[in-house]
């Protein structure tokens, strides 16, 4: 699991570097999501927010290498009190056999923020 921490309304761009067993996982024909969600009970249609592959939310940058990009943008947050709240997460791919798997999870830290100027 591993905890990552943004900033309400901010534009955040994460890499994943996808394995498996400690190697590469090549990613050609594959499909992936990021999924932020208030608890985990919580069905994905009441996502704070999600991201795939097939929204472009999620481009795979370098396939063969394993290499993708998400995009949390500012309006993805927006909704999210202005305190810190804590948000659970995690990523999926699903391959191009129709397999699934989690590839990473943890908690989504959202700050504060303080300039609300844009």
């Amino acid at each position: 699991m591993s905890d990552l921490t943004i900033y309400r309304s901010d534009t955040v761009k994460l890499n994943l570097a996808v394995t498996s067993g400690g190697s590469i996982y090549n990613l050609t024909g594959s499909s992936i999501w990021f999924t932020a969600k208030n608890q985990y009970s919580d069905l994905d249609a009441a996502a704070v927010f999600q991201k795939s592959t097939l929204n472009g939310g999620i481009v795979i940058t370098n396939p063969t290498q394993g290499i993708a990009q998400v995009t949390i943008a500012s309006a993805d947050t927006l909704l999210v009190p202005n305190l810190k709240t804590i948000l659970v997460w995690d990523a999926q791919i699903k391959d191009s056999q129709g397999n699934i798997y989690t590839i990473a999870s943890g908690r989504l830290i959202v700050l504060p923020e303080v300039t609300r100027t844009t």
